[in-house]
Order: C-alpha cells, then sequence, then structure tokens
C-alpha cells in the first residue's frame, strides 16, 4: 500500500486554520480591534470548506488529512469560544441582542460549542485508539455554519437574536449525539464483520 503523503495544499491549508486558532485567541484576549478579529475568524472559517473541496478536487484525500481536518475544527471553535467565554467573564463586558439588552451571560457561549462538548469522549476515543474518524454528517456541516455566524455575531459585537444561539444550541446537541450513534455503530458493524470473517474462516478449515 502507498503511503500517503501529508503536505499537500488541502493539508496545509488545514495547518494554518489550525495555527490561527492561536492568533485570534491572543487578538480575542488582548482586546485588538474586533474588525480585524472578526474578519481574521471569518476568513480561517471559510477554509474549513476550502481545503475539503480542494482535496476532492485534485484527489488529494487521505486519512491523515480527515483526522486534521476534524481536530483543526474542534480546536478553532473550541479554543475561540473559551477565549469568548474569558473575556467576557473575566472583562465584564456587556452587549446588546436585538431584542433583550443586557448583559451577556458567559454560559451561552457552551451552547456554541455544545457539540464539542458532547462528542469529545467518543472523538478522544478515537484519536487515541488510532481509529478512522466517522465521516461528518449534513446536520454537522449545518452546525459549522451556525457556529461560524454565532461567533461571527460575538467578535464583532453585532446585534443578534439570542434564539439565534438557541438553535445552534439544539443542532449542537443533535451533531454530536449522533456522533456518539455513528461511532457506535461503525464499531458494532466492524465487531460483526470481524465474526462473520473468522466464522467463514473455521468453516473453510474444516
Amino acid at each position: 500500500m502507498a503511503k500517503e503523503r501529508f503536505w499537500n495544499i488541502p493539508n496545509a491549508i488545514t495547518t494554518i486554520r489550525l495555527i490561527s486558532t492561536f492568533l485570534i485567541i491572543y487578538f480575542i484576549l488582548k482586546d485588538t480591534n474586533f474588525i480585524i478579529t472578526g474578519t481574521l475568524f471569518i476568513i480561517f472559517s471559510l477554509t474549513d470548506a476550502l481545503d475539503g473541496r480542494l482535496a476532492r478536487r485534485f484527489n488529494q484525500t487521505t486519512k491523515v488529512g480527515a483526522k486534521l481536518d476534524q481536530i483543526a475544527d474542534r480546536i478553532f471553535f473550541s479554543g475561540i469560544t473559551i477565549a469568548l467565554a474569558a473575556k467576557y467573564l473575566i472583562g465584564k463586558e456587556t452587549f446588546s441582542s436585538l431584542f433583550i439588552y443586557t448583559t451577556f451571560p458567559s454560559w451561552y457561549l457552551l451552547l456554541i460549542i455544545s457539540r464539542e462538548i458532547i462528542a469529545l469522549p467518543a472523538f478522544l476515543y478515537l484519536l487515541a485508539s488510532n481509529k478512522e474518524f466517522v465521516k461528518v454528517r449534513l446536520i454537522g456541516k449545518i452546525c459549522t455554519v451556525l457556529q461560524v455566524i454565532v461567533i461571527s455575531e460575538v467578535i464583532l459585537k453585532m446585534p443578534f437574536m439570542i434564539y439565534f444561539i438557541s438553535i445552534l444550541g439544539f443542532f449542537g446537541i443533535v451533531t454530536g449525539l449522533t456522533y456518539w450513534y455513528d461511532v457506535a455503530k461503525a464499531r458494532a458493524v466492524k465487531y460483526i464483520k470481524k465474526k462473520i470473517k473468522e466464522k467463514k474462516e473455521k468453516y473453510e478449515e474444516k
């Protein structure tokens, strides 16, 4: 079996997105101009769709690239959200929603990464055991789009409806639970195939 090449354009873009996480976190905590921070966040968020598209377009899809993409996504969204939570909690900054003018509760930011929180144990299991990651479902992609929109609104201090965060929280919870289901299903199917193969081999030996 030919060895996969790690360094290609899609994986390079994914790596840049991963590194950009720490730059954006630094800007958030250092209270850099929110327009600059928000613009960078949006630009690097768009690379999530770009790397996968390029990988398929130029036939550069690799297992390590698929894993790196999911790892980068979780670090990117979780890291930036945690930085925002720390800023609003420690700095006690306030801004308004479209209908509710009040202090922004930091725990709302947990809804933004509800998918990452719920799916984390299953994700770490696959990572630690070097198992193949499950494919991202459509609902997961929708959740990612919602995360980009909501986090952009928070960074740019734009008026937004608190209900939109609730919608994201709902999709995040469903996506997280779906991830658990896919991991369990993949393991069950693999186990069944293994048992069938063992029985077939025993039958052929007779």
